[in-house]
C-alpha cells in the first residue's frame, strides 16, 4: 500500500469515520436550529472536513485576527474564495460537539466537566491506543493555552503558556502521543492508591501491554518508590527523578559529602525489590529511581568549569544517561505542536481543546508518516509544513468545495 500524508491523517484523526462526521455535525445542527439563520445551507454529514480545513490553514498562515483573512489588503484566497466571512463566524458561533439539551447538570451524579468535548476526546484517545507503541515512553505535563473563563483553567509558572488546561501526556521518544488525561480536579483518573501523581502514571500506563518490557520515564512530581514497584509488578520498567522527602528511609551520602568528592561523584543503593536509588552530584545532587539499570556502565559528559574556564569531562552513571536520552518525548511533541498551532481567539473554552485535538492529530499523523517511511528504508519526502498544508488541500479536494466568485 502506498503511504500518503492524508492516509496517515485519516488514521490519526479517523476523518472517514461516520462517528467523527456526525458528532459535531448533528450537535451543531441542533444548536443552530434554535436560532433563525437565513441563507445558510448546512449539510450535517458534510461538516467536519471543510471546517477542519480552514482551521488547518489558519494554523500555518497566521493573521492578527480571523477577519483579516477576508480583508482587501491581506486576503487569503484559500479560505476567502471558498467560505464567506459570515458563514465562517456562524459555524464557529454554533459549533457544538454534544447537544446541551441532553447534558447532565453540574450537581448530578456522573457529571463530566469535559462533556462538551468528550466525544472527540474519546475518539482521539481510542485511535492513540490503536497505534503500535514504542519501547520507551515519557510522561509529562502539557498546557493548552487559554486565558478566558473556565473552572478547568490552571496556572503553571514554568510553562511557556502559563494559563490554560493542564494535560498529562504519555508520548514515545519519537514525539508520538499515545495517551493523555486532561486535568479536571478530583476524579481525573481512577484511584490506584498511589496518590494523585502516582495514579496518573498508572492510568496512562494502563494501555501498555503487560510483560513486554516497556520503559517509562517521568520527573520527580510523579515518582515514588511505591509507584516504581507497582509498575514493575506489571513488567513495565521505569526511571524517574525523585524528591528527597520521598526517600527518607534510604541512607545515601549527603549532598555536602558528594560535593567534597567533586562533580561526577555518586552513591547508590539497591532496594529489596531490585529498585536502584542513585544520587549523582553535578552542580547539585540529583536522585534517580530505576527498575532496570543503575550505575554501570559508567559514562562521561562534558561540563563547563567556571574556575578553569574550559570544558571538563564529568563521570556520569548509566541511569542518568538513559533518563536524559529518553525523557523528552512530551517536550518534543509540544515543540512540534507549537510550530503551526491553531491559534484562533475564542471565549469558548472547549474550542481551545478542539483546536488542540486537531493539532495533535496532525502531529501524530506526521510523525507516524516519518516512522513508516523509515521502516520502509525511505527518506521522508516532506516536512511538517508541507504535510499540514497537503492535508488541508486533500480535505478540501475530497469535499469538492466550489470556489466562490467575488462580487
Amino acid at each position: 500500500m502506498k503511504l500518503t500524508q492524508n492516509k496517515e491523517f485519516e488514521d490519526a484523526y479517523d476523518n472517514n469515520d461516520d462517528e467523527v462526521q456526525n458528532v459535531p455535525g448533528s450537535s451543531t445542527q441542533t444548536s443552530r436550529s434554535k436560532k433563525v439563520i437565513r441563507d445558510w445551507k448546512f449539510e450535517k454529514n458534510n461538516f467536519v472536513a471543510p471546517d477542519v480545513t480552514w482551521k488547518i490553514y489558519m494554523g500555518v498562515v497566521k493573521m492578527p485576527a480571523s477577519r483579516v483573512y477576508w480583508s482587501n489588503n491581506c486576503r487569503f484566497n484559500r479560505i476567502a474564495d471558498v467560505m464567506s466571512r459570515n458563514r465562517f463566524y456562524t459555524i464557529s458561533r454554533y459549533f457544538h460537539v454534544e447537544d446541551n439539551a441532553i447534558a447532565k447538570s453540574p450537581n448530578s451524579v456522573g457529571y463530566d466537566k469535559l462533556h462538551k468535548v468528550r466525544p472527540l476526546l474519546n475518539i482521539l484517545q481510542s485511535n492513540m491506543h490503536d497505534t503500535p507503541p514504542e519501547e520507551r515512553h515519557s510522561l509529562d505535563e502539557q498546557m493548552i493555552a487559554f486565558k478566558g473563563r473556565s473552572h478547568l483553567k490552571q496556572y503553571m509558572r514554568n510553562k511557556p503558556h502559563k494559563w490554560g488546561f493542564k494535560v498529562f501526556t504519555r508520548a514515545g521518544a519519537s514525539g508520538i502521543m499515545y495517551d493523555f488525561e486532561i486535568y479536571q480536579g478530583k476524579g481525573t483518573c481512577s484511584d490506584y492508591g498511589l496518590g494523585f501523581s502516582g495514579d496518573i502514571v498508572m492510568a496512562l500506563a494502563s494501555e501498555l501491554p503487560e510483560g513486554k518490557n516497556f520503559k517509562i520515564y517521568f520527573d520527580n512530581w510523579f515518582s515514588s518508590l511505591q509507584l516504581t514497584i507497582a509498575l514493575k509488578e506489571k513488567q513495565i520498567f521505569c526511571i524517574g527523578t525523585v524528591r528527597q522527602d520521598r526517600m527518607v528511609k534510604c541512607k545515601l551520602k549527603s549532598e555536602n559529602e558528594l560535593k567534597k568528592e567533586g562533580r561526577g561523584s555518586f552513591n547508590y543503593q539497591v532496594e529489596t525489590n531490585d529498585v536502584a536509588l542513585v544520587r549523582w552530584y553535578d552542580r547539585k545532587s540529583i536522585n534517580f529511581l530505576s527498575t532496570y539499570t543503575s550505575v554501570e556502565p559508567l559514562g562521561t559528559c562534558k561540563r563547563w568549569c567556571m574556575s578553569n574556564k574550559k570544558f571538563i569531562k564529568v563521570q556520569r552513571p548509566h541511569v542518568v544517561e538513559e533518563y536524559n536520552k529518553f525523557m523528552g518525548g512530551v517536550d518534543l511533541a509540544d515543540m512540534v505542536l507549537e510550530l503551526y498551532r491553531i491559534d484562533i481567539k475564542s471565549t469558548k473554552w472547549y474550542m481551545r481543546i478542539i483546536y488542540w485535538i486537531i493539532g495533535v492529530s496532525i502531529v501524530n499523523a506526521g510523525l507516524l508518516y516519518r516512522r513508516h517511511m523509515t521502516q520502509r528504508h525511505e527518506k521522508p519526502k516532506i516536512r511538517l509544513l508541507e504535510f499540514q498544508t497537503s492535508i488541508a488541500a486533500a480535505l478540501c479536494e475530497a469535499q469538492n468545495t466550489p470556489i466562490r466568485k467575488r462580487g
